[in-house]
């Protein structure tokens, strides 16, 4: 398959900002169809929703996303979270990565999504758990449809 037509691998798991404590766990299988070492990034989408209690306008001042905070890549609300990845083989993981954060970094946005970049990790191919929890909660976005994801933003 030519590079540019495959798929590489990407996961997108449902995210709360309610609860602090709130936790996910996801297998995350890196490599794509070439089994090559990726430069994969951790990010969360944020959706504005026409149905939902908060509208774009408003998200995107809460994310920092807006003109006039554009140029400050950790503008916006503090969102403390954990990443913990685990290497899984032959059933044993080993935790390779576990790092905390609270300022994340503008990804991108479209007209009602809108990215936070968490990191960038390399990882070899193969099997992975990925952990995210959510040290505190963030009421401004409890109603806020979230997704962690872990991939090559895009490119899915």
């Amino acid at each position: 398959m030519h590079a540019l037509t495959e798929k590489l691998p990407h996961t997108s798991q449902s995210f709360s900002m309610k609860q602090s404590g709130y936790e996910i766990s996801t297998e995350f299988l890196a490599g794509g169809n070439l089994w090559k070492r990726y430069r994969y990034t951790m990010y969360l989408n944020f959706q504005a929703l026409p149905s939902e209690s908060i509208d774009a306008s408003r998200l995107r001042h809460l994310l920092g996303l807006t003109a006039s905070q554009i140029a400050d890549q950790s503008a916006g609300i503090d969102i403390p979270i954990r990443i913990q990845i685990s290497q899984v083989t032959n059933g044993i993981e080993v935790i390779f990565y576990d790092k905390t954060f609270t300022k994340l970094y503008n990804l991108g946005w479209g007209e009602h999504e809108f990215d936070k970049g968490i990191d960038s990790i390399f990882m070899d191919p193969g099997k992975y758990t990925v952990r995210v929890k959510l040290l505190d909660a963030v009421p401004e976005l409890a109603n806020v449809p979230v997704t962690f994801e872990i991939g090559l933003p895009g490119k899915h």
